[in-house]
């Protein structure tokens, strides 16, 4: 065996301090120190000789890796069975550890991907909410000034009954200002009234019996305006019908109806008023908010 190894300084330093010493000082068993000592290696396995030995190394800042050396030295076949299981050991250590860290990492990713969606649904949930708080507040607005529309237009009215047409008020309207509509009167200026809108019924001939009707699922807003006379009439209503006998504009205050006319039927669903325009020359046609403006002269109702 290498004479280096068993003549060892720190070794010996250790022999030196003496096992009472040492056994006060790391709490040792007495018998361990003096195998240790004495290098009785078969006393130990490997795993005790090497805790061992950090203790001592630890307490007394000691090198004593040839002790170790020698250990294995002694019975090798011993030391190697021992080796392979510390390694397969500190094998099954490490992977379990490494386990631990990749089952840390997958719940981390459930989490994240959780939070995520509950925050992209909390979003549109409220995005949602805002959107119909926005369109109810509108839609309110809008009857609101619909149905002041309709007060201020039947302040002095008269009451008519008609077999054919429904009860209606009708106004003796007082001149007024035109708002601040912009409009593009250039595109229209150069038409006859009856050529502006878009046809509802293609190739269908109107006579002066026929019969516009509306129909609603609740009682909604809806102004009349005689081109010739400018007599306006309001009603709020279900249901309507107009004997087409004059040139006239409608206006709709809310768009989703049934609308018939001699047995033709066209059904209109949107949030938006419609504009209608009847003239003996050209029909009955939809007019765009622009062309009813011009039509009554820069003045929504």
């Amino acid at each position: 065996m290498n004479k280096e190894i068993m003549q060892n300084k720190d070794f010996e330093r250790l022999k030196q301090i003496g096992i009472e010493q040492i056994k006060k000082d790391t709490k040792l068993d007495f018998a361990r120190i003096a195998d240790i000592l004495e290098k009785r290696f078969e006393k130990f396995d490997y795993v005790r000789a090497k805790g061992f030995i950090n203790i001592l190394e630890k307490e007394y800042r000691l090198d004593l890796s040839e002790w170790l050396e020698e250990y294995h030295l002694s019975n090798p076949l011993k030391n190697q069975e021992e080796d392979a299981q510390e390694i397969q050991e500190e094998y099954c250590k490490q992977l379990k550890q490494k386990k631990q860290v990749f089952i840390g990492i997958g719940i981390g990713i459930i989490c994240f991907v959780a939070f995520v969606c509950f925050y992209l649904l909390k979003n549109n949930a409220s995005q949602y909410t805002q959107e119909t708080i926005a369109y109810q507040t509108s839609n309110n607005t809008n009857h609101l000034e619909s149905s002041q529309s309709t007060h201020d237009a039947s302040i002095q009215t008269s009451l008519e009954t008609s077999q054919d047409k429904p009860s209606i008020l009708e106004t003796q309207t007082k001149t007024e200002s035109p708002k601040n509509t912009k409009i593009s009167q250039n595109s229209f200026i150069k038409k006859n009234i009856s050529e502006l809108g878009s046809p509802i019924f293609e190739n269908l001939m109107i006579t002066q019996e026929s019969i516009l009707s509306l129909e609603f699922g609740r009682a909604i807003w809806v102004g009349t305006i005689e081109l010739k006379s400018k007599k306006k009439v309001a009603w709020t209503q279900e249901k309507y019908q107009f004997l087409l006998d004059k040139d006239m504009l409608f206006y709709i205050a809310y768009g989703s109806f049934s609308l018939s006319l001699d047995h033709e039927e066209k059904k209109y669903k949107t949030y938006h008023p419609i504009f209608l325009l009847y003239t003996q020359e050209g029909g009955l046609k939809q007019l765009t908010k622009d062309e009813y403006l011009f039509v009554n002269g820069g003045l929504e109702w």
